[in-house]
């Protein structure tokens, strides 16, 4: 009987040995790795592009004045030009219409008819260090400001309801 309780206690004592491994026992970088390549290996080779997690852009500020009626977004751009970030809005679409643009921001002001999609008219307004972009809709205006910072290119977008 007593090699018996031993024998028990021996069993117990190395279940909890091993189940206290088992929860304290981080895998480290070089075996995490080695299990990657193994299984990378026997894994066919897959070409679709990672999604990497998408932060949240602090660097943006947006705003609501007349009870919601204009809505301002203004962001600071660094290390870029007026013109490189009037391309960069252009073809990011980050404002409705990009497409009825200028392809290139103009050295002068000028205003340009358009009378597509409910948009009436754009006027570029370029002063040193400024460049005024408003597109009239019948609904509204949408104003597109870029203005030369001593770190880049401070970009406003305000989109104002009739």
């Amino acid at each position: 009987m007593s090699r018996f309780v031993i024998f028990l206690l021996a069993v117990w004592a190395l279940m909890a040995c091993t189940t206290q491994n088992t929860k304290t026992q981080m895998p480290t970088n070089d075996s995490v790795a080695a299990q990657m390549t193994s299984t990378k290996a026997n894994t066919p080779i897959d070409s679709t592009p990672t999604m990497q997690p998408q932060l949240p852009d602090t660097s943006t500020i947006y705003s609501e004045e007349d009870g919601g009626m204009t809505q301002i977004e203004n962001k600071l751009f660094t290390n870029t030009t007026l013109k490189a970030l009037y391309q960069l809005t252009l073809i990011l679409g980050d404002i409705d219409n990009a497409e009825l643009l200028l392809p290139q921001l103009p050295n002068k002001s000028q205003e340009v008819e358009v009378n597509v999609n409910g948009l009436i008219s754009i006027n570029y307004t370029i002063t040193p260090g400024k460049a005024t972009i408003e597109m009239e809709y019948e609904g509204g205006v949408t104003t597109l400001i870029l203005q030369q910072r001593d770190t880049g290119v401070n970009r406003t977008i305000i989109h104002s309801a009739d």
